[in-house]
């Protein structure tokens, strides 16, 4: 729904603009249909779905447009025979019976996902209690999943009672339902039952995070059984975009089902059933390391091309040509000394058509790009690192913060929407020169400030203003393993 309203405000924008405009439609003999949502979050990136999606809206907004013609290669051919070909169990028929099998209920408390980058934070906290266990992921495979026929009987019955809503309301409804695969609808009860039928018994309580349920069906519909036998769910967060902006996508959906969420910082606090505890990326094996070298590290990001539904920030996706001529406009200011120590840390997207990558190769040969292999707090807490630059607003800047290494960030404000709650706070980065909406300013500073000693970073308005963040946002705790635990405990035996 976010994508398809996403794409309804910038084509009318567009049309609004350019009122003679032509838009390139797709036949809907081309249309493909997702059978998952990991599916659609494949296919998001690709031209032809988008396309298609597009077409959707300029069809309902009957704009003025040309089809045009999509040549599918053998292989994309051969590809689409095999999809068409899958089975689907035809089950419209069928009257459920919906006192399913109930499950009894076992000790154990089961995470999943958290070892994902918390490998060592959480191999601690499994030692405090005997009953905690980690989800086995190989217990369940796709393959496992029922499909069922779409019941389009079921589906316009949905639409009728959508009647009395108003014709845009109307129009993204039945976009859903029709693009809503049958895993989330007509399959739910018989997946449920395949579920029952499977595990003998049903966790006390599950912690995970949305690595976990966003994209994992499997892990959907076993969560969704335990949660049928009472278990009780505890959402952590997982990235640092959480509360920063508003209207944080993960957070809103876990609230539907979590019986607990765990922030990082205190902001999360004045949300009912949510309490902090040390943000798990603070708890590493090696303590934060002082600085002795000459590096300067730029955190970069894999920006989608297309929108992806994150909402307020460049993880958003659609804008990631702004994101990268923010920049390059960086890059070619630096100093040329300075270049030679610099290292781009970054994740490309292997399918993006600009090859940004092979760009920034040939336009910066003094910098070196570095693939990530390690987590990013142990490479910001190597001691050759001398300054942290940050250009998007997520994990990084608060790893940063935490390591107390000089920071330097910039980005553009008027896509990355910060919560009007926060405003002051982030005017007093901009204030203390640590973050910039100009990538040309932030490289000003830069080479102002390098040849010098850090001194900057640790004066004392830097220093409280980093706290002051850090316990908003990242809080961490030498007892941080110990915190857990307890308040792991008082969330069990409540």
């Amino acid at each position: 729904m976010d994508v398809i309203r996403n794409k309804n405000k910038t084509l009318s924008y567009c049309k609004k603009k350019f009122k003679s405009l032509q838009f390139a439609s797709l036949d809907e003999n081309n249309f493909f249909y997702p059978k998952s949502f990991s599916e659609f979050l494949s296919n998001i990136q690709s031209d032809q779905f988008n396309l298609q999606l597009n077409t959707e809206i300029i069809k309902y907004k009957n704009f003025n447009n040309k089809k045009i013609k999509i040549y599918n290669s053998l292989k994309n051919k051969f590809f689409n025979l095999l999809k068409k070909n899958i089975k689907f169990k035809n089950l419209k028929e069928k009257n459920f019976i919906y006192n399913h099998k109930k499950l009894i209920m076992n000790k154990n408390i089961i995470f999943h996902k958290i070892d994902y980058r918390h490998k060592y934070a959480l191999g601690k906290i499994l030692k405090k209690n005997k009953n905690y266990r980690i989800f086995d992921d190989n217990k369940f495979k796709l393959n496992d999943l029922v499909k069922i026929e779409k019941n389009n009987n079921l589906r316009n019955q949905i639409l009728k009672s959508l009647l009395k809503e108003n014709q845009e309301v109307k129009f993204f409804s039945n976009l859903l339902i029709k693009y809503l695969p049958s895993l989330y609808l007509e399959s739910i009860e018989e997946n449920i039952i395949n579920f029952s039928d499977k595990i003998k018994s049903v966790p006390f309580k599950i912690i995970s995070n949305a690595h976990g349920w966003w994209a994992n069906d499997c892990f959907k519909f076993y969560l969704a059984t335990c949660l049928n036998n009472n278990s009780k769910y505890i959402d952590i967060q997982h990235n640092g975009t959480y509360f920063i902006f508003d209207d944080n996508v993960h957070f809103n959906i876990s609230s539907l089902f979590r019986d607990k969420f765990i922030g990082w910082g205190q902001v999360c606090e004045k949300f009912s059933n949510c309490s902090s505890l040390p943000a798990l990326y603070s708890i590493q094996k090696s303590k934060p390391k002082v600085s002795n070298g000459n590096k300067i590290i730029l955190m970069s990001a894999n920006i989608s091309r297309f929108f992806e539904g994150y909402r307020n920030s460049y993880l958003s996706g659609g804008q990631n040509l702004k994101y990268f001529n923010n920049q390059i406009l960086f890059l070619e200011k630096i100093n040329s000394e300075i270049q030679k120590h610099l290292i781009i840390r970054a994740r490309f997207n292997v399918k993006d058509p600009n090859d940004y990558s092979s760009y920034l190769k040939k336009k910066f040969k003094k910098i070196k790009i570095e693939t990530i292999k390690k987590p990013a707090f142990d490479r910001l807490n190597k001691p050759d690192i001398k300054i942290i630059v940050v250009d998007h607003c997520s994990t990084p800047w608060l790893e940063a913060l935490f390591l107390n290494k000089p920071l330097i960030m910039f980005w553009d404000r008027n896509i990355n929407v910060i919560s009007k709650e926060f405003l002051k706070l982030f005017e007093e980065l901009r204030s203390n020169n640590i973050l910039f909406d100009d990538p040309q300013k932030a490289v000003a500073r830069l080479n102002s400030v390098y040849s010098f000693q850090t001194d900057w970073w640790y004066s004392n308005k830097i220093q409280k203003l980093r706290k002051k963040i850090l316990n908003l946002f990242f809080i961490h705790n030498k007892e941080a393993i110990n915190m857990w635990n307890n308040r792991l405990t008082n969330i069990i035996s409540s």
